[in-house]
């Protein structure tokens, strides 16, 4: 059973390897992704895309390339996705799958 020492050596490793959002992303996503350039570096734990969608998981190492049938790039893809930014509003991202090569 870990002791309090173990317990605070877990939490510290936790801090160090979550993903810092506030940092790493430099606009508001509502699509819970956290992106550097177009490359997907994170997905938010419990956001939209933590799970499944239609039979696609969003991975690390994914690759954005179209927002709501509009073909993005490192510096359009932060305003095409914030768009309006309203909570419950739908977009349509497309993936180049890291895995497969292949668009999702």
């Amino acid at each position: 059973m870990p002791g309090p020492d173990t317990e605070a050596l877990i939490e510290r490793l936790r801090l160090l390897h979550t993903p810092k959002l506030a940092s790493t992303a430099s606009y508001q996503s509502t699509v819970g992704l956290v992106v550097e350039g177009c490359e997907v570096s994170a997905i938010v734990p419990g956001g939209p895309l933590d799970k499944d969608f239609r039979g696609v998981t969003v991975q690390p190492g994914d690759v954005v390339v179209m927002v709501d049938q509009k073909t993005v790039t490192s510096e359009t893809l932060p305003s095409t996705l914030r768009g309006s930014d309203q909570i419950g509003s739908l977009v349509s991202l497309t993936l180049r799958k890291k895995a497969t090569g292949k668009n999702a």
